[in-house]
């Protein structure tokens, strides 16, 4: 069951690249690297007899190392000009969009600690997870942090957080996951209790009556609370998450089976995933993908023979793809109009797919200093804005627009 849904995600994703979210693209390659590590446990044994604990024992040091991986993109990417510019910052802007009831305190001071103090969360998280001794309170900071940005009005930051709360189950002792497994015996016991009682017009009402006022409440709540799931299903989910951590991390004397959680695969043949996540990392800095790269939210650019990172420069680049801007001045198509009136910049390659997927009648736009025009009538089928992308290339590489002016605004 568990290697079916396995499949089945994975191939969900595969099929929509590149219109994946960075957490998606996260989840898509773990899901790929425990796919992976099935694949070379049943090779290496030859069978399908599986022990959980080796299986395990074999993917969750790849998970470890990933998230590890992943944690160190999201901070380097935001190590940028941009970023610690107070008026672009997406930290300002995420502060600001929190604060909607005027709670907190404003001020460039305040803005610029924001900043800081995100960067240096997200870089201290990872690193106390690296050490056992501090593994625990890494974990407890860690999940505090996501908690509380899911609740960010700007992005439904949840589905990021549960994901990052998934991947923090392998770097736990096993006395929480023998914690929630006892939970869910426990539950599951009083469930079938309830099935074997006597059967009784009293007992029947009850549960009339509760599934009444769960039918009457549920449509009264979701007009109420707007983003009910967040501030419903989420808060539940989260916080009994985090309880059930603290509860079987912090007072319990049960020992790990596992004290040092390995990072290191068990394998060369298992470094396949991890060394295609860093790569993913890097694409903007080589010149490839700018989307789903882990530089959400950073404020980073890299495009056009810019870059305004702190230490990294754009002349290192091995790819030329992100060096060939394209500037819409006009067109009939709504979301290539939205360019030229947002004054942002499109990397050709993306401009290609976009021209090609949407077909507008007319299009103007300025490339490598030429002002251009397209139009869908009278282009010929070898036209490169007709025939796009190639396929695989179109599947694997989706670049953002970007500003004309700097510093570059809060982005995707």
């Amino acid at each position: 069951r568990f290697l079916v849904f396995l499949t089945v995600q994975a191939s969900v994703s595969l099929r929509v690249l590149p219109h994946v979210s960075n957490h998606e693209m996260f989840v898509l390659l773990a899901n790929l690297s425990i796919f992976h590590a099935i694949i070379f446990y049943v090779v290496k044994r030859k069978s399908f007899n599986i022990n959980q604990k080796d299986l395990y024992n074999l993917f969750a040091p790849l998970i470890r190392l990933e998230l590890i991986i992943l944690y160190f993109f999201v901070v380097l990417h935001k190590l940028n000009s941009a970023f610690f510019t107070t008026s672009a910052s997406c930290a300002t802007e995420f502060y600001n969009a929190q604060n909607s009831l005027s709670i907190l305190p404003t001020s460039e001071f305040i803005y610029a600690l924001n900043a800081y103090g995100t960067v240096l969360i997200e870089a201290l998280i990872p690193t106390l997870l690296c050490f056992r001794r501090t593994r625990n309170i890494g974990l407890l900071i860690g999940l505090c942090f996501h908690c509380l940005i899911a609740y960010n009005p700007i992005n439904g930051f949840y589905d990021f957080s549960s994901a990052i709360f998934a991947a923090y189950v392998v770097f736990t002792a096993a006395s929480f996951s023998n914690t929630a497994h006892s939970l869910f015996y426990k539950a599951r016991n009083y469930l079938n209790r309830l099935k074997e009682t006597p059967f009784s017009y009293k007992r029947l009402m009850s549960i009339i009556g509760v599934l009444f006022c769960l039918l009457v409440a549920l449509p009264v709540v979701s007009k109420i609370v707007t983003d009910y799931f967040r501030y419903l299903l989420w808060t539940g989910f989260s916080i009994g998450f985090i309880i059930l951590f603290v509860k079987a991390s912090f007072f319990t004397r049960e020992k790990s089976l596992d004290e040092v959680a390995r990072f290191k695969p068990a394998s060369p043949l298992l470094w396949l995933f991890p060394v295609i996540i860093v790569i993913n990392g890097m694409c903007p800095y080589i010149g490839l993908k700018t989307e789903s790269s882990f530089s959400m939210f950073s404020n980073l650019r890299t495009e056009g023979g810019v870059s305004n990172h702190l230490f990294i420069p754009a002349n290192i680049q091995i790819f030329d793809y992100q060096k060939d801007l394209v500037e819409v001045i006009s067109s009939t198509k709504p979301i290539l109009q939205q360019k030229a009136d947002n004054k942002q910049l499109m990397v050709y390659f993306e401009f290609k797919h976009l021209v090609s997927d949407t077909r507008p009648e007319k299009v103007e736009y300025i490339r490598n200093g030429k002002r251009q025009t397209f139009s869908w009538a009278t282009a010929s089928a070898d036209d490169e804005l007709v025939r796009g992308n190639p396929f695989l290339l179109k599947k694997i590489m989706k670049f953002r627009s970007i500003s004309k002016y700097e510093p570059q605004p809060c982005s995707h």
